[in-house]
């Protein structure tokens, strides 16, 4: 003889539910298996540090009893904070002087003016050169394009552009026309019974960084 059909059914239903009660069972002692594994390494790592911070402290207590007037506090442990240099490690020296443009010459047969071309009787430095016969032709510049790479590896501001001549036919003659935001710097230098550019270069670079500086800082305090 066959069951009911609603028997059957009832039957049915109850296993499904008996293997949904287990499935969720078997996912609850899971995540207890899980949640107890992670106490425990939690507990570990505490009771290593703890173990750890009890023998530092016996060790130097024990020190401080044998010796009290020759114990010295030395943590195993350091923390220090990182070190941030504010200071720009290729930013240019931003002062000059006439002193040390002057040291600079001192023994060099060296023609040198700096002069912004708006006040062309007022050079900001001048030695060695005769101002009489200085004058400025701006033409001799038209066809020279401003760049911000200098022909000697000048190391001034960045944003500043440069018109550079530089010769060496009769001795070595520099000029450069260094436009600013508000005016035009003017440096001549002329270097007699010298015709190797490449000897002269750093010392022609450190001479002008130092004119531009000095003439800048002149400028800004009047």
């Amino acid at each position: 003889m066959l069951p009911k059909p609603e028997k059957t059914k009832k039957i049915n239903k109850n296993l499904l539910g008996d293997a949904e009660i287990t499935q969720e069972s078997e996912e609850v002692v899971a995540a207890k298996r899980l949640k107890t594994k992670r106490r425990l390494v939690l507990l570990s790592l505490c009771l290593t540090v703890g173990l750890s911070f009890v023998f530092w402290s016996f060790r130097h207590i024990k020190n401080f009893l044998n010796s009290p007037k020759d114990f010295s506090f030395h943590p195993a442990f350091s923390f220090q904070l990182p070190k941030i240099n504010l200071n720009k490690t290729s930013s240019p020296k931003n002062t000059s002087s006439d002193s040390e443009i002057q040291d600079f010459l001192k023994n060099k047969n060296w023609s040198v003016i700096s002069i912004f071309i708006n006040k062309p009787n007022q050079p900001s430095f001048i030695s060695n050169f005769d101002q009489s016969s200085f004058q400025f032709n701006p033409d001799q510049f038209t066809s020279i394009k401003k760049t911000d790479q200098s022909l000697i590896n000048l190391n001034l501001p960045q944003g500043l552009l440069f018109q550079e001549k530089l010769t060496s036919s009769n001795g070595i003659s520099y000029q450069n026309l260094i436009s600013l935001p508000s005016s035009q710097l003017l440096i001549n230098i002329i270097i007699p019974n010298i015709s190797d550019i490449e000897s002269v270069k750093p010392n022609l670079s450190q001479l002008v960084d130092q004119l531009y500086w000095y003439s800048v800082s002149r400028l800004s305090s009047e």
